[in-house]
């Protein structure tokens, strides 16, 4: 694509997930002294003590909870409580993620994808995704849809691309739905569709998060290159012809129109690009002025359409 087109799964996505996930569990294979650790270590975390959130995470995990095994790993990449530690954040996460814990797993192949904590390794990334999409993690499958779109560590396959997404989308991955409404909008191994782009970028727009707010801005776009196309053509009059006091004007905004449209073309391929590789260090201000520049050069190509089929000229 579109928006994770590359390239990795958005992290905030797996946040959000985990803080929906940050509630008391009640595991029967658990003891009780390792839920009660956990629980403890979810109350400090919510409370922002993650010192001693850390401290009752640890005990848990050693104890072989899975969930709090995942937040512990998350804790030493970011060094939040805890001293910072690739080798540990790694070690926790595999631990977790091999205990069959979904989340983990999705984490764990992000964590591969990316390689900025361990050697990047897709066939291992493609491994623990494809794991999670098993158990219906929908952030997994959006990851597994970016995978074959770029064509990282399998071949390339749209057509593929577009399955994963479609499955991530239905189970409401933000993500997912923003990707493939991104293939539909460019063609990506399926004929262009807007409407049904604008459909699954209008339901990724209900999400808040960087794709939702990259969703609302295309389906602005989209609206907005439906209005430039009249729905019925004015049809031009063949025995009228511009003139001479106008053929200057009209070749001047025949070349402005023709660098807003080149403008413009860069401007939604750049919108795209930064759909696929948002993460969670992609500020809201790029993002906004990515889609604010899209729309404006959308606004001159109608403009100077305008202009022109005032002056009567209609081959542009």
């Amino acid at each position: 694509m579109v928006i994770q087109s590359e390239k990795s799964i958005i992290k905030i996505l797996c946040l959000f997930v985990l803080i929906a996930l940050l509630l008391p569990i009640s595991i029967s294979a658990q003891s009780s002294q390792a839920i009660t650790f956990y629980n403890t270590g979810i109350d400090y975390y919510q409370a922002g003590n993650y010192t001693e959130a850390a401290k009752c995470f640890i005990t848990a995990s050693e104890l072989g909870v899975a969930q709090a095994q995942n937040i512990l790993a998350d804790m030493y990449e970011n060094g939040r409580g805890v001293k910072q530690s690739n080798p540990l954040a790694v070690k926790w996460m595999t631990k977790a993620a091999e205990q069959g814990y979904a989340l983990a797993q999705s984490n764990l192949g992000l964590i591969y994808e990316e390689g900025k904590i361990i050697a990047k390794d897709y066939n291992e990334a493609l491994k623990w995704y494809r794991k999670a999409a098993a158990q219906n993690n929908a952030i997994a499958m959006g990851s597994i849809g970016s995978m074959y779109e770029n064509g990282y560590g399998v071949q390339k396959n749209y057509t593929a691309a577009r399955e994963w997404y479609r499955k991530g989308a239905e189970l409401g991955d933000s993500r997912s739905q923003a990707c493939l409404a991104s293939l539909y909008y460019l063609g990506k191994g399926v004929a262009v569709n807007k409407i049904e782009a604008r459909k699954w970028y209008s339901r990724a727009a209900a999400a808040d998060d960087q794709f939702g707010t990259i969703a609302k801005a295309m389906v602005n776009i989209i609206d907005k290159e439906v209005d430039i196309v009249p729905t019925s053509a004015p049809t031009p009059n063949p025995t009228s012809v511009p003139t001479p006091d106008n053929t200057a004007q009209i070749n001047a905004l025949k070349e402005k129109l023709r660098t807003a449209e080149d403008e413009y073309q860069n401007a939604a391929n750049y919108q795209q690009v930064l759909a696929s590789t948002a993460n969670e260090y992609t500020s809201f201000e790029t993002i906004t002025q990515a889609a604010n520049n899209t729309l404006y050069w959308l606004n001159k190509i109608s403009e100077y359409k305008s202009q022109l089929i005032d002056l009567g000229c209609y081959d542009f």
